[in-house]
């Protein structure tokens, strides 16, 4: 009788046993599809080793090697290894179907964080030509561009961009940098304000609206950049630049102030310095003007403005010598940047040209700018690329392709 109790037991253990193999068959005979999607909302998501356990189960299934590929590539992608990536997906010799337009991406992801520009360019020209109106690539196709200092180019792709998410800040950001860095601030003013009324994040916005306020105060329209600046969160950068658009209409007693608090914020911002060197030095105290001008060109080499105060403030405390040493500085840095000025326009006019990238590469370096430096030597090397695979192609092919 004490025993009777166990039959049921068992059955009932009997039963769980069986329901957990018949669990296991069934996720076993998951179709290949079924682990190939699996893979990819595991890599949508993070989780990097159910990625690689969805490839690990294609690898049994030969005829969906390709899937096997490009879950392999993009999760090398994701966690940094771009070269790893190129290698997988470089076995799909010949995407087609569902996988081409994602295997086009990653590779041309991968190519470009190898610094393979013209590579990159061709596969999401292919995406963007067989999917129009396809956000990511004309996203790559804009950065490529702007790394190449196409700028017409990168400026066309980003109108593309932005036509495409009507509300997206971002693109606006860019078009406002690349035409800030040619000088062109009327044109950076107006997208910069565009990318405002588009409901930036307050980071954003608390870098962006600096930038904005410089344009328009090389407009030397100082009204409009104390309006902009009112709306900045309060930053030691924000402030000084409030005390010099003051100084600049006149209000020399704001611009005290202004910059006073801004030197509270933080004494050693940059900006602050600046024109503390300079109303010091335009207030007949050059020695006060000596430290603060000192402090900013050690940090900023390449401020030719400061190094001139510097020069004036030491020739009229009688350091001659150490005073013509920076004046000479700054002449170069002038002549430099002039130069870079010339050839910066030359990389728009000829957007394939190596030389002039190579030059100003050359440029960037003796103005202790070793990123961009670099930045122009990988463009130039693309467009020796570009032009190598130009050479080998068929004649009509190669009209084609010229830009």
């Amino acid at each position: 009788m004490k025993r009777r109790w166990l039959g049921p037991v068992l059955l009932c253990i009997l039963c769980v046993m069986v329901a957990g193999v018949v669990a296991l068959r069934l996720r076993s005979r998951a179709t290949p599809d079924e682990m190939f999607a699996t893979g990819m909302a595991a890599l949508d998501r993070g989780d990097w080793p159910a990625a690689l356990r969805a490839a690990d189960q294609l690898r049994r299934h030969p005829d969906h090697a390709d899937q096997e590929q490009l879950l392999r590539g993009l999760h090398a992608l994701k966690n940094n290894h771009p070269k790893a990536a190129l290698q997988e997906l470089d076995l799909i010799t010949s995407p087609k179907g569902a996988l081409r337009e994602p295997a086009l991406l990653a590779a041309g992801e991968a190519l470009y964080h190898l610094g393979r520009l013209a590579e990159a360019d061709r596969l999401f020209l292919t995406v963007a030509s067989e999917h129009p109106g396809h956000l990511d690539a004309h996203r790559w196709l804009a950065a490529i561009a702007y790394d190449l200092s196409d700028m017409t180019r990168a400026l066309d792709e980003l109108g593309i961009v932005s036509r495409l998410t009507p509300t997206d800040h971002r693109p606006y950001i860019l078009k406002g940098q690349i035409h800030a860095d040619f000088e062109q601030y009327r044109e950076a003013i107006e997208a910069y304000s565009q990318a405002a009324r588009r409901n930036p994040t307050a980071d954003v916005l608390a870098e962006m609206l600096p930038r904005l306020a410089r344009c328009q105060m090389q407009t030397r329209d100082y009204a409009g950049a104390l309006k902009t600046l009112s709306q900045a969160s309060p930053s030691a950068k924000a402030l000084s630049l409030e005390a010099e658009c003051h100084l600049s209409l006149g209000n020399e007693a704001q611009a005290q102030t202004r910059l006073a608090e801004a030197r509270k914020l933080d004494p050693e911002d940059l900006e602050a310095l600046r024109l503390f060197g300079r109303m010091e030095l335009d207030a007949g105290r050059p020695q006060a003007a000596l430290e603060p001008l000192r402090a900013v060109v050690k940090r900023d080499p390449q401020d030719h403005e400061s190094r001139h105060h510097l020069a004036q403030a030491l020739r009229l405390t009688g350091q001659i010598p150490e005073a013509e040493a920076e004046a000479r500085k700054s002449a170069r840095l002038v002549s430099l940047k002039l130069d870079l000025a010339k050839l910066n326009v030359e990389a728009i006019e000829r957007p394939q040209d190596d030389k002039v990238r190579d030059r100003l590469a050359a440029v960037c370096e003796e103005l202790g700018k070793p990123q961009l430096a670099a930045a122009w030597r990988t463009a130039a090397a693309a467009c020796r690329q570009r032009a190598k695979e130009i050479k080998a192609m068929p004649l009509e092919k190669a009209e084609q392709a010229r830009p």
